[in-house]
C-alpha cells in the first residue's frame, strides 16, 4: 500500500497534502504501507509497480466546502465532477492520471483524502483552517490504511464529510 502525499508547498494550502504525509511519517504507519512526499509528481501514479494493492491520495480538493474540511473519494468509482475537485496546479486531475495508469495496466485500487483549501496564494503557510485539519486529516488515512490492511475481503466502508 502506499500513501502519497501531494502537493506544492509554495502554494499555501496546496501543501495540505505534503503536510499529512509529513505528519503520517513522524507517528509511524503500520507494516507494508509506505508513505511517500511526491509533491507536484502526480503523473508518477502511472509507474506504480504490481505489487501495490491500494493508494491512497491526500491532496487539497475544491469541493465547495468550508476551508479544513476532510472528504473521501473512491476514485475507483468517483463520477466525473468529484474527480474534477482533485486537480492538480497544472492542469492535469488525479483522474487523469489514474486513467492513464489504468491504460498502462496498473491494477491498483485508489482512493483520495481531500482537504478544501482556503488559499492557494505564494506562501509556504497553511491557512489556520486547513492546518487545523492536518491532525484529523492524518488520522482519518491512518484509518483507513488500517482498514483495508485488515479486511482485504470487507466491501469498503465509505467516509463522508469531516467538519
Amino acid at each position: 500500500m502506499l500513501v502519497l502525499g501531494m502537493g506544492n508547498l509554495l502554494r499555501g494550502d496546496d501543501g495540505v497534502g505534503v503536510r499529512v504525509a509529513e505528519w503520517l511519517l513522524s507517528e509511524g504507519v503500520p507494516p507494508g504501507v509506505e508513505v511517500l512526499d511526491v509533491g507536484t509528481a502526480g503523473l508518477d501514479i502511472t509507474f506504480l509497480g504490481d505489487d501495490v494493492e491500494h493508494v491512497v491520495i491526500v491532496d487539497a480538493a475544491d469541493f465547495g466546502a468550508a476551508p479544513g474540511t476532510i472528504r473521501w473519494f473512491s476514485l475507483d468509482e468517483a463520477p466525473a465532477e468529484e474527480g474534477k475537485a482533485l486537480r492538480s496546479p497544472h492542469g492535469m486531475t488525479v483522474m487523469d492520471a489514474i486513467a492513464l495508469a489504468r491504460r498502462l495496466g496498473v491494477k491498483a485500487r485508489f482512493w483520495a483524502c481531500g482537504i478544501q483549501p482556503d488559499s492557494m496564494e505564494f506562501t509556504m503557510e497553511l491557512s489556520p483552517a486547513v492546518s487545523a485539519s492536518v491532525g484529523n486529516a492524518a488520522n482519518l488515512v491512518r484509518r483507513k490504511v488500517n482498514e483495508l490492511t485488515s479486511a482485504k475481503d470487507k466491501p469498503p466502508q465509505r467516509y463522508g464529510v469531516w467538519r
